[in-house]
């Protein structure tokens, strides 16, 4: 898993980079940086939700070897699908919070 996060960090980061020059308000119709954070972590869901309907329909397989490893692999991939959504809400309301309350100060 440790390899799939720093993957996902990387992923935010070119994102977050790319997306510097956009970040100037929701006035231009550009993506803000809340937003492409936000789409980073989504990517990482979708691979995840492709993962789980790909090991779902394996876990069906009549070779038992498949569906036995299918079910293994859905039942890994529900929890980090979980645990990563999860952690998406949390940090995005978090980011959305501390804005807001910086918004608030000035």
């Amino acid at each position: 898993m440790s390899a799939e996060f720093n993957a996902l960090l990387n992923n935010l980061a070119h994102l977050t980079v790319s997306r510097t020059g956009e970040a100037k308000g929701s006035t231009n119709g550009k993506t803000s940086w809340l937003h492409a954070i936000a789409e980073a972590l989504g990517e990482k869901l979708g691979d995840l939700a492709k993962s789980m309907v790909a090991n779902s329909k394996l876990a069906g397989s009549s070779n038992e070897k498949v569906a036995a490893g299918a079910t293994a692999r859905l039942t890994a991939d529900s929890q980090l699908f979980s645990m990563y959504m999860n952690a998406v809400s949390t940090v995005l309301k978090s980011i959305g919070e501390g804005n807001s309350a910086m918004a608030r100060k000035q």
